[in-house]
């Protein structure tokens, strides 16, 4: 099994890992090499981080800001 693990929550966080590390070490997992494709990737700086995080965070606290008020 590769990848999601078809969804299986154990499974597929060791699959996701180690597909991670397959991506890191080798620069692309088995289904890109599979479909011969190309990977494109780069680190993740901080200011991606800052604003995914904003992104994910800012909803939930819109709502208990309306619930509140």
């Amino acid at each position: 099994m590769r990848g999601q693990a078809f969804g299986l929550p154990i499974i597929s966080l060791f699959t996701e890992l180690d597909s991670y590390y397959e991506l890191r070490d080798n620069g692309s997992t088995s289904w890109d090499d599979k479909a011969d494709t190309k990977v494109l990737y780069d680190r993740v700086g901080i200011i991606r981080v800052i604003i995914a995080m904003l992104l994910i965070i800012s909803p939930g606290l819109i709502s208990i800001m309306v619930y509140v008020l």
